[in-house]
């Protein structure tokens, strides 16, 4: 439980020395096999490492998430799983990204936590679709995300910009206005405003844009 924590505080801090010692250590101390909950969270550490290079460091802790995610009924399943996609989105290889993610997105949640992966799941399926233009699809996965999400918001804005790149500015700018009304004052909510007046200067607003513009200069 102590190495578990330590390694939480080392990967926040990009400290890299001796854990590896203490790894070894602790695999003799459990029969050359790390408990699950402690292989989840080195392998967490090691996506982190800024010692690796980056494709080296991806594909090491790749292969730790899997050895989890093959449990199907494993506690960290779904998270390992996730991770899984996280991987294959920094390998750019975005279709196993999108299997991952489905995948993730569409298993029953055993609790909150869980939960709250499949959420994480529905917001990166939405990135990685918007990504390869697929855009319809993109906003059906940003709409999975829940009202009560601490992603919601999150999910609203991007959103706005899928609208965006595919043209369709009312709609864009409507999805804005929602996230301002839910959540004036989340931290996108600047860079919501400073969008709203460049929509409604497409959609020729001219007046509101104007005023758009004003509250966020008079805000901030």
């Amino acid at each position: 439980e102590g190495l578990s924590r330590y390694l939480e505080i080392a990967g926040r801090m990009n400290e890299f020395h001796g854990i590896d010692e203490y790894i070894n250590q602790a695999r003799g101390l459990s029969g050359g096999e790390l408990p699950p909950e402690l292989s989840y969270v080195y392998a967490k550490w090691v996506f982190r490492r800024e010692d690796l290079e980056p494709v080296e460091r991806v594909k090491k802790a790749m292969n730790t998430f899997k050895a989890l995610a093959d449990v199907p009924n494993g506690a960290l399943y779904l998270q390992s799983s996730y991770f899984l996609g996280v991987g294959h989105v920094k390998l750019k290889e975005y279709d196993l990204a999108i299997a991952q993610f489905q995948k993730v997105a569409t298993a029953p949640p055993r609790d909150d936590k869980e939960r709250a992966v499949r959420e994480l799941a529905n917001l990166s399926l939405g990135r990685v679709l918007y990504e390869t233009g697929k855009f319809d699809q993109a906003i059906d996965r940003y709409q999975e995300i829940p009202q009560n999400s601490d992603n919601f918001v999150d999910a609203l804005y991007e959103t706005a910009w899928t609208y965006v790149k595919k043209g369709d500015y009312q709609h864009a700018k409507n999805t804005i206005e929602i996230l301002l009304l839910v959540s004036e004052d989340s931290v996108v909510a600047p860079e919501a405003r400073i969008l709203q007046g460049t929509l409604l200067l497409k959609l020729q607003k001219y007046e509101d844009a104007t005023d758009s513009f004003e509250t966020v200069i008079n805000t901030y």
